[in-house]
């Protein structure tokens, strides 16, 4: 039977059928972890955590970034953890390393689990990075391949690892493979740019912002625009793991959310972070990384993370099918292979603080929201979008579209109307919707709007009011300290209070009050904002004052910055 991507697209739950079906498990509170045997992917490491090898999907790109700072930030040890990172690569076989007992846990394509588990393999997915699959055909821009009708007769680049997902996509659109002429390639989108090929099969986070770094124009299609719905990015582990050491990953699960939502909030972490640490051998360029940083939450964020939190699987794969995609069925039905871990329960604060306390202004370093872009931050618990209009102009929202609540910081900046991703409705600078792409000839209601926030931009912070719609005369903004430039943000997780405290205790010579600290380091003066990020996070956003203080200055600050942050953190190990 024929199939097209205007009647049956294939879905995450046409991937995994029969023996993939998802058993419920919901965890919470700590981990108590359980040393295992030599060969199981863990073992007990002199600082009484647990080490446990991580095999990663690909190369250590940007594409890890939550990886990075769940280690740089010790979000696995204070689950208990202590992760090696196992890169990937064209020649690497996550699913073989995981079942061989090499690796614990391991991060692939569902298309590719989904085979390894046809083929006999007793895996289990339990979590998902993309809830968008990242594949999609590269061509240049003067010679675009639009969509995959237009690949026939065309010549495809394709490595052998893809040839699944590849041909999937032509089954999906009722396309014969032989009308296309695949070319054996690596994961060098060289093909492409030296015209070698028409197109070819890539992650649109990776190859495309290679060729953009380089000044080359490109075009691509998403396999996800053409009817391939399946699940990319996931992590995976023995079933038998999920059931005698279901708390380690767990604890896992809660470290790798909060690095992607700290990177969500600033792509330079995870592109810093790969340039100069985990990827520091292998010459990445850091354009190129940050462009990739920068473009994951498209396909990382739904309205179902949203509901849900990152990293989990969206609702309704609890029944799921499988197209069986190599036309053989493997021999016996197996018991469930993907299951929703949930660790959100143990995501809630153990203290009992609530965001009630006065908590002042939200802010942010000038720098970050650059010109006609958008950029997320959180005051008090609620998640805020900030966009600079084309004019200059910063605006504050709350990080929720009207429409369907999709992420307003993950929309686009066109001239000085913010586009929200999902449906493409326009809001202008007050946060009244101005068009609405499915109806482009009606005049929006009044009531669709968003929920605007006073915002002000001093030389290096932009401060936002706490409340929405306060008034000009309100005193939750901060009078301006003067000119100053911005130097970094750190982020500490603590409450404000104890925050400030431990910044008394460390930071003798520096003021604070209300919502600003302000001292010299080493004879520089410093301007630092106090944010309430959650009850348990709080962030400094510092800068040195001045009209134009030399980079060895700035850069001694940062440093300053840097070793603060260390410092407090250790503060709060020696605390707990």
């Amino acid at each position: 039977m024929s199939m097209n991507t205007a009647s049956t697209p294939l879905s995450r739950r046409s991937l995994l059928r029969g023996g993939l079906g998802i058993g419920a498990l919901a965890l919470g509170g700590p981990a108590l972890l359980s040393a295992c045997s030599s060969g199981s992917g863990t073992s007990a490491a002199a600082d009484g955590t647990t080490a446990i090898d991580y095999q990663l999907s690909w190369l250590p790109t940007t594409e890890h970034s939550g990886s990075w700072i769940a280690s740089d930030r010790g979000y696995y040890r204070e689950g208990g953890l202590s992760v090696n990172f196992l890169n990937g690569g064209p020649n690497t076989s996550p699913d073989t390393v995981v079942m061989s007992g090499k690796a614990l846990v391991g991060g692939s394509n569902a298309d590719v689990v989904s085979k390894a588990i046809l083929q006999g393999a007793d895996l289990t997915v339990f979590a998902t990075r993309f809830q968008k699959s990242p594949f999609c055909i590269l061509s240049l821009a003067d010679t675009p391949i639009r969509s995959p009708q237009d690949m026939v007769g065309k010549k495809i680049g394709v490595a052998a690892i893809n040839e699944t997902a590849f041909n999937l996509l032509l089954r999906i659109n009722d396309i014969d493979p032989s009308q296309v002429d695949v070319v054996p390639v690596q994961f060098d989108p060289s093909p492409v740019a030296n015209r070698e090929v028409d197109g070819q099969m890539v992650f649109v986070i990776n190859e495309p912002t290679q060729l953009e770094a380089k000044g080359i124009a490109t075009h691509t299609f998403l396999f996800a625009d053409h009817g391939y719905a399946v699940f990319s990015g996931v992590y995976f582990a023995k079933r038998k793991t999920l059931e005698e050491n279901a708390e380690q990953l767990a604890a896992f699960l809660r470290a790798e959310r909060r690095g992607w939502e700290a990177n969500i909030a600033d792509p330079r972490l995870g592109a810093d972070l790969t340039v100069d640490v985990f990827g520091k051998d292998q010459g990445f360029d850091r354009v190129q990384q940050l462009l990739e940083s920068q473009t994951l939450p498209r396909i990382m964020v739904s309205p179902d993370t949203d509901a849900s939190g990152l990293l989990t699987l969206p609702p309704g794969t609890d029944r799921a099918e499988h197209p069986d995609p190599q036309g053989e069925r493997a021999r016996g039905e197996r018991g469930p292979a993907v299951h929703h871990l949930d660790p959100r329960h143990a995501l809630t604060t153990a203290k009992g603080r609530t965001t009630h306390d006065r908590v002042g202004p939200g802010r942010a370093l000038a720098r970050d929201i650059e010109a006609g872009a958008a950029t997320a931050t959180t005051v008090a618990g609620t998640p805020l979008a900030l966009w600079r209009s084309g004019s200059g102009t910063v605006h504050a929202w709350a990080d929720r579209c009207p429409h369907r609540g999709m992420r307003l910081s993950l929309g686009f900046v066109r001239d000085d109307r913010l586009v929200c991703l999902y449906h493409g409705w326009q809001f202008d600078t007050e946060g009244s919707c101005r068009h609405i792409p499915a109806h482009p000839d009606l005049t929006p209601p009044s009531v669709a709007r968003t929920v605007s926030y006073r915002v002000r931009e001093d030389s290096a912070i932009v401060w936002v009011a706490p409340v929405p719609g306060a008034e000009e005369t309100s005193d939750e903004i901060p009078v301006d300290h003067g000119p100053a430039v911005p130097a970094r943000s750190v982020w500490l997780d603590t409450d404000r209070s104890e925050a400030l405290e431990r910044i008394r205790m460390s930071e003798t010579g520096f003021e604070i009050s209300g919502n600003v600290m302000t001292g010299e380091v080493d004879g520089v003066p410093v301007l630092a904002a106090i944010q309430t990020v959650t009850a348990e996070r709080t962030a400094l956003h510092v800068a040195v004052r001045g009209d134009t203080p030399a980079a060895e200055t700035v850069a001694l600050v940062v440093r300053w910055a840097r070793e603060l942050r260390e410092r407090l953190g250790a503060a709060e190990a020696v605390a707990s």
